[in-house]
């Protein structure tokens, strides 16, 4: 287990999360899950964290210059 750490983005390998980006102090680590991938954050954190790890409206994922993982129409309010 680690502690101290801020998630940077979920990691997929398709669709599917396999892990978590973090960084510790100055560094950057990317962890893969040995069996799955749980992650909870705050009312503001989790959706900042779904952005960042693609999880979207593609054309807003796009307008950020971030990949589009899944594109979730209807999930975001503008």
């Amino acid at each position: 287990m680690e502690t101290n750490g801020l998630v940077r983005c979920i990691a997929f390998s398709g669709s599917r999360a396999t892990g978590v980006e973090y960084v510790r102090g100055r560094n950057r680590v990317s962890v893969t899950a040995g069996s799955g991938v749980i992650v909870t954050a705050d009312a503001i954190g989790t959706p900042k964290l779904l952005i960042l790890s693609g999880l979207e409206p593609a054309t807003h994922l796009r307008s950020l210059g971030i990949d589009v993982i899944r594109d979730m129409q209807g999930s975001a309010k503008t």
